[in-house]
C-alpha cells in the first residue's frame, strides 16, 4: 500500500465512524426539529462534488474519459437534480412544500459523488474493502465497549453507525468480506485472523436484537461457502459450513455468558426465527425444554415506542411483545404511504414531498421499504431515476460473467434483504455502503481474485 492508499482506507473509515455526527445549518419550518440537520461527512462530499463532478467532469469535461457506467450514473444524478428542484419549486409556488424529502434528495446526489470520486482517483477495490474489515474491527470494540463500560444496551439508536438495525447491515456485509478473504488467503495466520473477528463480531450482532441479521449472515455464509469457485472438494466445503455453523454456535453461547437478563433477552430476539423453525418440527416435549432453556428473568425495559414502560416477567414475554410492536408499525408505516402513492395519480408519477407518513403517536416514521419509501417521496419517475443511480453496476457486472454478477449480489444481499423490511435505503451510512461495493465490484476488475492481487 502506498500514501494514497492509506489516506482513502483513513477517509473511508472515517466516513462511517463519523456518520452519526450532525450540525443545525438552518432554521426552518419544514424540520421536525425546528432547523435542517447536516451531516459532518456531508461537508467532504460536497467539496468532492465541487471539485471532481462540477470542476473535473463538466467543466473541464474529462467526463468523456470516464467509463460508460459513470457517465450514465452522472446523467441520472443530473436529470433527478433537475426534476426534483423543478417539483419542489412547483409545490413552493402552490403552499404544498413539506419536509422530510430534502434529506433523502441530497444524500442520492452524494452517493453519486462518492461513485464518481472512486473512479476518478481510482481507487482500488480492495482497498475499499480493506477498509470495511478496519471499521468492521473498530465498531465491534465499540460495541464492547458499550456492553461492559456504558449502557449495556445495544439495542435502539444509540450504537455506532447510527441505529442497531445499520449496525446489522454492516455487520452482514462484513461477515461476507471475511469469509471471501478467508477463501482466497493460502496465509493460515491470516485465515485465523478472519475466523477469529467472525467470533468476536457475532455476539455483537445478536446482541442488537435483529430477528433478520444472525439468520442472513448464516444464510450468506453458507451459500458463499458452498457455491465458491475454489480449490476445496466438496467435503472440504461442506466441512467448512459446518464449521462455520460451530463458530456462531460459540459466539451464539460466549454472547449469553456475558450478557445480563436484558442483553440475554435481546439475543433470544435474535435467534426468534431458527428457535420457531425448530419448534415446529419437534415434539412439545422438547419445545418446552426449549421455552425453559432460553427463558431468564428481565427488569423492566423500556421501549422508545411504547407511550409506557412495561415490565416483563420473562424473555419469551419480552421477545413476544417487542416483535408484536414492530411487525405493528411496519406495517403501519407501509400501509398508510401506499394509501397515499396511490391516492391519486399526481401522487403516484410524481409524489407528495415526503419520505415520511404521520404515525398514532405523533411522530413520524419512514416506510419500511425501499419502493414505498422513494415513490411516496418522488413518484414512480423519482424512484425510476435513483433506481438507474443505484442498480445500473449490476447490469454491468452481469454483463461481464455471471461470477462477478454472483459475487456483487452475494455482498449486497444484506442490503437488499432488508430494503423490504427497513428504512435501509434512507440511511446515509448504508447508501455510502452499497455504493460502494457496487464501485469495488464493477469498475476495472474481471474477477474476485483480481481485486485480491491489487496493491500487491
Amino acid at each position: 500500500m502506498n500514501k494514497k492508499d492509506y489516506f482513502v482506507t483513513g477517509f473511508i473509515t472515517l466516513l462511517f465512524l463519523l456518520a452519526p455526527v450532525t450540525f443545525s445549518v438552518i432554521q426552518t419550518n419544514h424540520s421536525v426539529g425546528g432547523s435542517a440537520r447536516a451531516y459532518l461527512i456531508e461537508v467532504p462530499l460536497v467539496i468532492l462534488g465541487c471539485y471532481v463532478v462540477v470542476w473535473q467532469l463538466l467543466v473541464k469535461r474529462k467526463i468523456k474519459e470516464m467509463s460508460r457506467l459513470s457517465q450514465i450514473i452522472l446523467a441520472g444524478t443530473i436529470l433527478f437534480g433537475l426534476y426534483y428542484v423543478a417539483s419542489l419549486g412547483v409545490r413552493y409556488l402552490t403552499g404544498s412544500l413539506s419536509f422530510g424529502g430534502f434529506f433523502l434528495a441530497r444524500v442520492i446526489v452524494e452517493t453519486s459523488i462518492l461513485f464518481l470520486s472512486c473512479e476518478y482517483f481510482k481507487v482500488k477495490g480492495k482497498i475499499v474493502l480493506n477498509s470495511f474489515v478496519l471499521i468492521g474491527i473498530l465498531t465491534t470494540l465499540w460495541q464492547y465497549g458499550i456492553l461492559f463500560f456504558g449502557t449495556g444496551f445495544l439495542r435502539g439508536n444509540d450504537p455506532v453507525l447510527t441505529i442497531s438495525y445499520v449496525y446489522v447491515i454492516f455487520c452482514n456485509v462484513f461477515h461476507v468480506i471475511l469469509a471471501f478473504y478467508y477463501l482466497h488467503t493460502k496465509n493460515k495466520n491470516l485465515r485465523l485472523f478472519y475466523v477469529f473477528l467472525f467470533l468476536f463480531n457475532f455476539p455483537t450482532v445478536l446482541l442488537t436484537g435483529s430477528r433478520v441479521g444472525a439468520v442472513a449472515s448464516a444464510f450468506i455464509l453458507t451459500i458463499v461457502l458452498l457455491l465458491d469457485h475454489n480449490r476445496y472438494s466438496v467435503g472440504q466445503k461442506v466441512g467448512q459450513v459446518l464449521g462455520m455453523y460451530l463458530l456462531i454456535v460459540l459466539a451464539t453461547v460466549g454472547g449469553l455468558l456475558i450478557s445480563d437478563g436484558e442483553n440475554k433477552g435481546i439475543i433470544v430476539r435474535s435467534l426468534s426465527i431458527p428457535v420457531e423453525l425448530v419448534k415446529k418440527v419437534t415434539p412439545t416435549s422438547v419445545d418446552t425444554k426449549i421455552d425453559q432453556l432460553l427463558t431468564f428473568k428481565v427488569t423492566e425495559q423500556k421501549f422508545e415506542d411504547l407511550k409506557t414502560e412495561k415490565e416483563y416477567k420473562d424473555t419469551s414475554n419480552y421477545v413476544e411483545d417487542s416483535k408484536e410492536v414492530s411487525s405493528n408499525q411496519r406495517k403501519e408505516a407501509n400501509s398508510k404511504a401506499y394509501d397515499q402513492i396511490f391516492a391519486n395519480w399526481k401522487n403516484f408519477v410524481f409524489g407528495t414531498g415526503t419520505t415520511m407518513i404521520h404515525r398514532y403517536d405523533n411522530k413520524y416514521q419512514k416506510p419500511h421499504n425501499y419502493f414505498a419509501q422513494y415513490t411516496l417521496g418522488y413518484g414512480i419517475i423519482g424512484f425510476i431515476l435513483t433506481t438507474i443511480i443505484y442498480f445500473i453496476p449490476f447490469i454491468y457486472v452481469l454483463k461481464r460473467s455471471w461470477q462477478d454478477f454472483f459475487v456483487l449480489l452475494t455482498f449486497q444481499f444484506p442490503i437488499l434483504l432488508n430494503s423490504f423490511l427497513q428504512p435501509t435505503f434512507g440511511n446515509i451510512v448504508t447508501l455510502f455502503l452499497f455504493i460502494l461495493i457496487n464501485y469495488a465490484l464493477s469498475l476495472g476488475v474481471s474477477s474476485w481474485k483480481n481485486i485480491l492481487k491489487e496493491g500487491d
